[in-house]
Formats: C-alpha cells, structure tokens, sequence
C-alpha cells in the first residue's frame, strides 16, 4: 500500500503497530476455516477460543505458517471437534 510520493499510507502504519505477525496470521486462519466450513464470524472465533486453537496458533506461529493454511486447519481439526 504505497501512495504516490512513496510513503506508506496510515493505515498500513496503523496496521503493523498494532497486530503482530502471529495474530495476522490467527485471523487469517479464522476467515478461512470460515469460509471453508460456512460458519458466522463470531461462532468461529468462540470455537477456537473455546478449544484452545487460538493459543496454539498464536504458541506455534513460527512452525504453523511456513508450513501454510491447510497442513495449520487439519492440524487443529481435532482441537475444533472437541470446542
């Protein structure tokens, strides 16, 4: 996101202050367990409250993301089964 004089816009600044890398990445693993299973945002995000997903994304963040969204989804199925 790069404006015409080249600065980054505020947003983008905005954006990196405050979300780190690990919880980009949670979210990013919420909307698509979302999209794949057609469930609403907020019964999501308990879900992986409730069954400890979040934490363990979160914890395991260095491994899980270079490893991609489908190997992280199926290695916390269990975990999603059980919240």
């Amino acid at each position: 996101m790069r404006q015409r004089n080249g600065n980054c816009s505020a947003t983008y600044h905005f954006k990196r202050l405050f979300i780190s890398k690990p919880l980009e990445f949670l979210i990013y693993c919420i909307e698509e367990y979302k999209r794949i299973h057609g469930t609403q945002g907020r019964e999501t995000y308990d879900l992986f409250d409730r069954s400890g997903a979040d934490r363990y994304i979160i914890d395991h963040y260095e491994a899980l993301h270079t490893a991609g969204i489908e190997y992280t989804l199926n290695d916390i199925s269990g975990m999603l089964q059980q919240g």
